[in-house]
């Protein structure tokens, strides 16, 4: 059961969402991708119609082609569950496929149902809520017929998401007001408190390079349009082209101020930017296209080229720098799926990897042959060796992160071991450093590695030595003694 039996972070939404996907096209990474396909065609209908009103057709039709070519199917860095096709958290585009349509019933006067697509927002991530929920606001602002309307509608899937999953209907907003994460290193770090002044300094830099490419594109003389390119050009390739958006949310504000009588007059207007705007506050100096930028950043990235595009003396400009701006990341993309040349898995289950995946592979297909009761737990983080084996993790807490020690707390880790031991563990090498730890059971976790190490022994490793500083990747695999 969730919540009970299984320690999770976010909502009950997709969890539940996915189980029915499972139910009716099986258990499958197929069947998510299928789920995710779908998922990702009626954001680019419900997202070009939203920018289409505000815009134009044309202006439209072009944030789509950017859409696809930068948000659908990128993948930046290493990992590839930053995209709409394999998204890290599906919370993040469940979610913006609810807030999409919660703003289509609400512009259509269906202000109980738009509510209650808004209640099941809530049910994903925080973030996403914040923004959509203030987006509602912005519509119905002075008219509180509407407004009240909403919030029954929203009262009622929390209270009937209360009565089947208990707190856990709070999901992430358990963890927004927990002790411990205002100073946690990761939190600070996506809100750019951690190197403040290198974000300051890219944001100085890439608003100097984008101000070029805009005043070049909306110059009045004969030919100076086409210059534009030179900034942004020579800053891509010189520089690191995934900070290329820092200044994002300046231009949300400054095109919002451009704006601002259409936003005033046009409620549909004014939900879009507040919206856009609001996605982006968990980024703060740190706007970025990759990891959860791929969907908190897209809203303000697409109505600020939306914008752009839509100044007609402007317009070819515009065309050229993003054209040069989507090539630049398009490599990246190509670059990082033409690595992957290993398969894992098999039939649905199967996807290309870089050569890491084969030693995942080697360790997946020795659980496969180990009895069907044998529990297995994979740390720091490894779940999909758990799915392709088909072999249950006991444990209530299913990977040891830092976030997981945080909102756990290291008394109910023990408990839960002391009470579901694993017959096998996996450990797996994970830098996290991200997470201000570098690596688990030497920087956090030590005790929980120490009983590992006491309680079972190892029976293989694949690759480089586990969670030891200078390895590249590495599998080793343990067996309980009893």
């Amino acid at each position: 059961v969730l919540y009970r039996d299984i320690a999770y972070l976010h909502g009950p939404f997709s969890p539940t969402f996915n189980a029915f996907i499972f139910s009716i096209l099986g258990v499958s990474l197929r069947s998510l991708l299928i789920s995710n396909a779908l998922i990702l065609l009626a954001i680019t209908v419900l997202f070009h119609r939203r920018i289409k009103c505000a815009f134009g057709e044309f202006e439209a039709d072009a944030v789509t082609v950017l859409f696809f070519v930068l948000f659908a199917f990128s993948q930046y860095i290493g990992i590839a569950n930053f995209n709409f096709m394999t998204p890290y958290s599906h919370e993040m585009t469940h979610g913006l496929l609810l807030s999409l349509l919660s703003f289509e019933l609400v512009e259509r006067k269906y202000f109980v149902g738009g509510g209650i697509i808004l209640g099941l927002v809530f049910l994903t991530k925080a973030e996403l809520f914040v923004a959509a929920g203030a987006a509602h606001a912005a519509y119905s602002f002075k008219d509180w017929r509407a407004f009240s309307r909403g919030a029954i509608g929203l009262s009622g899937v929390f209270a009937l998401a209360w009565l089947v999953f208990g707190s856990g209907a709070l999901g992430t907003w358990r963890g927004v007001f927990h002790e411990n994460v205002a100073t946690a290193y990761f939190y600070r770090r996506s809100l750019a408190q951690e190197g403040l002044w290198g974000n300051l300094t890219a944001l100085f830099f890439w608003t100097a390079v984008w101000g070029s490419s805009i005043a070049l594109s909306l110059s009045k003389k004969e030919g100076l349009w086409g210059l534009g390119v030179i900034p942004i050009s020579l800053a891509l390739w010189g520089f690191d082209p995934l900070m290329a958006v820092r200044p994002l949310p300046l231009a949300i504000i400054a095109v919002a101020w451009w704006k601002r009588q259409e936003i005033a007059s046009d409620p549909g207007l004014r939900l879009l930017f507040v919206w856009a705007a609001l996605l982006l506050l968990k980024m703060h100096l740190d706007v970025r296209l990759f990891q959860y930028g791929f969907v908190l950043a897209m809203p303000a990235f697409l109505v600020c080229s939306a914008a752009w595009i839509s100044v007609p003396r402007a317009r070819a400009g515009a065309l050229a720098v993003l054209f040069v701006f989507s090539y630049v990341h398009l490599k990246i993309t190509h670059y990082r799926y033409s690595v992957k040349s290993h398969v894992v898995g098999s039939g649905a289950d199967s996807f290309r990897t870089d050569k890491r995946g084969v030693l995942v592979g080697q360790v997946a297909a020795k659980l496969a042959l180990m009895p069907p009761s044998t529990t297995v737990s994979v740390w720091p983080e490894g779940m999909m060796m758990n799915f392709l084996s088909r072999r249950k993790n006991p444990m209530r807490v299913l990977h040891y992160l830092p976030p997981e020690l945080v909102f756990e707390g290291d008394q109910r880790l023990r408990a839960g071991f002391d009470s579901h031991p694993p017959d096998v563990v996996v450990l797996v090498h994970r830098d996290t450093s991200e997470f201000g730890f570098p690596f688990f059971g030497v920087d956090y976790g030590r005790w929980i590695l120490e009983r590992v190490r006491k309680d079972y022994r190892s029976v293989g490793r694949a690759g480089d030595p586990v969670l030891k500083e200078g390895s590249r990747f590495g599998v080793e695999l343990l067996v309980a003694n009893r």
